[in-house]
């Protein structure tokens, strides 16, 4: 018996059917393509075959999808990029808000702190007008140290004034000129005090220095009209001496009432001063008469 014939050997003769390897070097070894043609067309896959279709509708559909994913990220870094310049100006507008802000309340602080520091003309008015008061107590004549104290006071905080003006707004302090001007303020209200109270202590001299000159003045006239006194004028080498000492006791004794004026005039201390003159002048003629009697007796 012969070999059975195989069905498909009609196939054989058909060109369209002639078996040819997949040329070499492809992937497809040991697979014809009888296995992938059927009528012309691509039919049925070999078994063995099919993971290579498969591995190539993978592939297929990667490059489909890394395409759509391209033109995806494209848009999305467009879209992003749209996105970006809208966060970033919604960034950087509060930014720019928040730096106009800032810059506002900087400007504010620098003006604030400059309309601050203002020269303390008030507290140097103050001053001023105590140091005036003083002087209207008389304060240049009973307390003329402390009126001093507080001028100079005054003076000073007029210079550091002018020293702070001359500097940048923002740099000037005027607390050292307003501690000045308080401290003029303050010493010349002492200094009227001061005023008022010497005062009365000058009046109160001057009535004890009339009354001590108008004194000393009466002893050395008893002392001439005693018996010692009446003698010393009969003697001749003393009776030029003695006149001249009675010319200048009157002199003094006139010199009373200029006392008495200035002490009317409420001039105090130049009444006293007047007094203590006085009473120094009137004692030394005393001392002089006194003198001229013991001369007269000679030695006991």
């Amino acid at each position: 018996m012969g070999r059975p014939q195989r069905q498909d050997s009609h196939k054989r003769k058909n060109p369209r059917f002639r078996t040819k390897s997949v040329a070499p070097g492809g992937r497809l070894h040991g697979v014809t393509r009888r296995d992938f043609i059927l009528d012309g067309r691509w039919g049925q896959v070999h078994p063995l075959a099919r993971p290579v279709q498969e591995r190539t509708a993978a592939c297929a559909r990667q490059e489909t999808a890394s395409t759509v994913d391209v033109v995806g990220s494209a848009a999305k870094d467009t879209k992003g990029v749209s996105k970006a310049m809208r966060s970033s100006v919604r960034r950087t507008s509060p930014r720019r808000l928040s730096l106009v802000v800032w810059s506002g309340v900087l400007v504010l602080l620098v003006l604030g702190l400059a309309s601050c520091a203002k020269p303390p003309e008030a507290e140097m008015s103050a001053a001023q007008a105590s140091i005036d008061q003083a002087k209207q107590k008389e304060a240049a004549e009973y307390a003329a140290n402390e009126l001093r104290a507080a001028e100079d006071s005054l003076a000073a905080a007029r210079s550091e004034v002018d020293r702070q003006n001359a500097k940048f707004a923002l740099f000037r302090s005027y607390k050292i000129a307003k501690a000045k001007a308080l401290a003029a303020q303050t010493a010349a209200t002492a200094a009227a005090e001061a005023a008022v109270k010497n005062k009365e202590l000058a009046r109160q001299e001057s009535e004890k220095n009339l009354a001590e000159a108008q004194q000393a003045i009466a002893d050395v006239r008893a002392m001439l009209e005693g018996p010692d006194g009446k003698r010393l004028m009969r003697a001749k080498e003393a009776r030029q001496a003695i006149e001249q000492i009675k010319t200048e006791l009157d002199a003094t004794e006139t010199s009373l009432e200029n006392i008495r004026q200035a002490h009317a005039q409420e001039k105090y201390k130049r009444a006293a001063q007047m007094g203590k003159d006085a009473i120094a002048k009137a004692k030394g003629l005393g001392s002089e008469v006194q003198t001229a009697i013991d001369k007269m007796k000679g030695p006991k």
